[in-house]
């Protein structure tokens, strides 16, 4: 007979803090500037009529979806896909796009 186990289990200790289906906060952030950058344009710069307003805010919906599920999906495969997206693009801007460097 095997001895009983008295062991607490932590629910996920060890694992990685970004977990399948969570988006990262700079994801998050960048959504919020989306939002206020598009309210500043609907402010300023179109004439504020009920269509206009209705199309700034399904294209603003529709934008804000698009960054979370791309924030979802690149953070799938690695949670740390924007420090290796800034690296290709500084290390391009650099020339320095072979594995020699």
């Amino acid at each position: 007979m095997t001895p009983p186990d008295y062991s607490i289990e932590i629910r996920r200790a060890g694992q990685h803090p970004y977990m399948p289906g969570a988006a990262r906060f700079s994801t998050w952030v960048l959504i919020v500037l989306w939002w206020l950058c598009g309210a500043v344009f609907v402010l300023q710069a179109i004439e504020p009529t009920g269509r206009t307003i209705l199309a700034a805010l399904i294209i603003l919906c529709l934008g804000m979806g698009a960054l979370w599920a791309a924030g979802v999906y690149l953070a799938r495969g690695n949670p740390f896909h924007q420090e290796v997206i800034l690296r290709f693009v500084v290390r391009a801007i650099c020339g320095r796009t072979d594995l020699e460097t």
